[in-house]
């Protein structure tokens, strides 16, 4: 079945709206912030009349779903009976580590971990808007934003004819940056260089997405139009070293060069990026192969949905995103990598994900005409 999307929403760091990241990305604005300041937070909380005990990810998602209730034209009376799936990598990461500071500062525990488990924003959402229709949380690492669209693609084949797919990510803290310095795959520079000679290792940053999707073509600005799941438990961090996994997974999605006018790739600036441009190279030849965490940093499982609306947003306008030419692309990656402005008509992309411990996640996205802003 057919799932479209009919409105979409985003947050990050430095932008509110998709239209605002768009500008970034075109204009090569590399951010400043990668995690989203305490005072925005507590902005978002005074909005929404929510309580202080409720975990980061609960604050974005329920700022997501009002944005993009606003911008769909949903009333508090039809939100009650669309079903929502929710993403993240990890759930309240930042109420975890207050408790567990808590407990080392005076071996108590000051609070509940009602706040701590995956599921716990999708319950708050729940209550606050009443939903009656199901809310679903998903994890798969980092592949959890495609994950929550393929949720949300089934649960239209079953019936309903809207549902609200997010992904976020609060996760930012001291102790999420000891588990991946522990990885070694963080680097200590201020730019991420996927792709690039000297990359060094991912930036952690925090945001979400939210997106309609519908069985109403009309006024859509995309379908997913194909989602392919695998997986690669060769390695609990890296891809199969020749590419065979994640080559069969872009051939699952069947898709000529002809069809596809880019590939979003995962590029967290590790020794993933050459086999995954590598593998793009061997399947679709010289299709442009990039990436936006440059402009995003890795906010985890929010991240793939974060890149799939920004792209959507960008070939609205008939642009691709490009890297920063000022990074040099490393000499044994064959793949088209983009470092300068395209623009020409783009038809479908193909974004990938990538989730530690081997979930592996594509999605082709097809563009159509949508409705004016």
């Amino acid at each position: 079945m057919a799932a479209y999307i009919n409105a979409y929403s985003i947050i990050t760091p430095e932008h509110r709206d998709a239209a605002s990241l768009k500008q970034a990305i075109l204009h090569v604005r590399i951010p400043e912030r990668f995690a989203i300041a305490p005072e925005v937070y507590t902005g978002f909380r005074s909005d929404a009349e929510l309580d202080v005990s409720y975990d980061e990810t609960a604050v974005l998602a329920v700022t997501l779903v009002n944005d993009l209730a606003q911008r769909a034209g949903i009333s508090s009376k039809d939100l009650r009976d669309i079903p929502v799936i929710i993403a993240n990598s990890k759930g309240g990461v930042r109420s975890f580590e207050r408790l567990f500071t808590a407990f080392m500062h005076s071996g108590d525990v000051d609070g509940s971990f009602a706040s701590v488990p995956p599921y716990h924003a999708g319950s708050v959402l729940a209550g606050h808007f009443g939903i009656t229709a199901p809310v679903i949380s998903v994890q798969s690492a980092c592949a959890s934003g495609i994950t929550a669209l393929i949720a949300g693609t089934r649960m239209l084949e079953r019936g309903y004819e809207r549902v609200i797919v997010i992904a976020v990510e609060s996760s930012s803290t001291g102790i999420m940056h000891a588990g991946f310095d522990a990885l070694d795959v963080l680097t200590p520079e201020t730019v991420m260089r996927p792709f690039a000679e000297n990359r060094g290792g991912f930036i952690m940053s925090e945001g979400g997405a939210a997106v309609l999707l519908s069985r109403e073509q009309q006024r859509a600005y995309a379908e997913v139009e194909r989602i392919v799941e695998a997986a690669d438990a060769s390695h609990y961090i890296r891809f199969r070293a020749d590419g065979s996994t994640i080559q069969n997974a872009m051939k699952r999605l069947a898709y000529s060069r002809n069809d596809i006018d880019a590939v979003i790739a995962h590029g967290t600036a590790t020794e993933n990026d050459i086999i995954e441009a590598n593998a793009a190279h061997s399947v679709w030849g010289d299709v442009p192969v990039t990436g936006l965490k440059t402009y995003l940093g890795h906010s985890l499982g929010a991240n793939a949905l974060i890149e799939i609306t920004a792209c959507i947003d960008l070939a609205r306008e008939g642009y691709i995103a490009h890297l920063p030419a000022s990074l040099p692309v490393a000499h044994d990656i064959r793949a088209n990598i983009i470092t300068a402005p395209v623009r020409h008509e783009v038809r479908r992309f193909v974004k990938l994900a990538y989730g530690f411990g081997g979930c592996i996640a594509l999605a082709g996205i097809r563009i159509l005409n949508g409705a004016a802003d």
